[in-house]
């Protein structure tokens, strides 16, 4: 709020008189799912790092629910082989080994909202005044 831009204009909410449509910002919602055990989030098959991404599902009195999916990849080995002309003035089959990357995904169902104490259960994360809480693990 120290930037001047910011302290000259009105909030949307004030100009077009209608509220907003979640209690808290989508960068909030993400900071909060990213500090989250991503190993209880993530698809059970995943092998790669997962990519969180939160939607808003539905808005009640200072708490957002929230839809987090987890995007991730699960791997296959796989093995071309190439034909190559070799330095002996043949053709020869090399195998080429490689990993193919299939997506997969998970949704969650988070709650968020303003909290003045730190939880004590393992399913809520805590920062800078938010809690967010796990609905289905």
């Amino acid at each position: 709020m120290c930037i001047p831009l910011y302290q000259q204009h009105k909030a949307e909410q004030f100009i077009y008189d209608r509220p907003y449509k979640r209690n808290f910002t989508s960068f909030e919602a993400e900071c909060l799912a990213n500090i989250m055990d991503k190993m209880s989030i993530a698809p059970d098959d995943c092998m790669a790092e997962v990519i969180l991404k939160t939607q808003l599902q539905a808005k009640e009195e200072g708490v957002d629910r929230l839809v987090l999916t987890a995007h991730g990849f699960t791997t296959v080995e796989r093995v071309d082989y190439i034909r190559t002309f070799g330095g002996d003035g043949r053709w020869h089959s090399v195998p080429v080994h490689w990993l193919e990357y299939i997506p997969v995904q998970r949704q969650t169902i988070i709650e968020m909202c303003e909290s003045a104490e730190q939880p004590s259960r393992s399913t809520k994360i805590f920062k800078h005044g938010l809690l967010a809480r796990l609905l289905n693990l």
